[in-house]
């Protein structure tokens, strides 16, 4: 899913799920393109530009995608 900044996607993809995961706020706050894929154990998977890949806890998912 991609669109226009500030047009609901993030809060249309915390309803689907069920849960507040993705930021939303009055100005646009998710900044880098984010993937939501189903999994378990439930985890943040990062991928930097220059390759490297990182696990984190799902909570920590605001520290990388919010502005």
């Amino acid at each position: 899913m991609g669109g226009e900044a500030k047009r609901g996607e993030s809060t249309l993809i915390n309803a689907l799920l069920g849960r507040d995961l993705l930021p939303v706020g009055v100005v646009p706050v998710t900044s880098v393109a984010t993937i939501v894929a189903y999994g378990q154990p439930e985890r943040l998977q990062v991928r930097f530009r220059d390759v490297r890949q990182e696990r984190h806890p799902i909570d920590d998912l605001t520290v990388f995608v919010d502005e």
